[in-house]
């Protein structure tokens, strides 16, 4: 859900960042947003984050990406002593 609205199926396919640094990450997530992935992989441990949220800023709205609500919503089902940190990676990519 985001905003209260189905946001629909998982990807079955999605765009991995992991080795992919600075300016390659952001590169890379806007070829794969063009191309037309619309589920892309990030993790705290890549440390590319702010890239892959630049690049879904930059690119994300026309083709139809979303990062928000439904993120947050999920982080309320995960183990107390992991919140901080994954809203300190939502807070990176936004």
């Amino acid at each position: 859900m985001d905003n209260g609205k189905p946001i629909g199926p998982i990807p079955p396919i999605g765009y991995g960042t992991w080795n992919r640094a600075g300016d390659e990450a952001y590169r890379g997530v806007i070829a794969a947003l063009e191309t037309g992935y619309r589920l892309i992989d990030t993790a705290e441990g890549y440390r590319n984050e702010e890239f892959v949220g630049k690049a879904i800023a930059s690119i994300g709205r026309r083709a139809g990406v979303r990062i928000g609500q439904s993120s947050r919503r999920l982080v309320r089902s995960i183990r107390p002593d992991l919140r901080h940190a994954i809203h300190r990676q939502i807070g990176r990519i936004q």
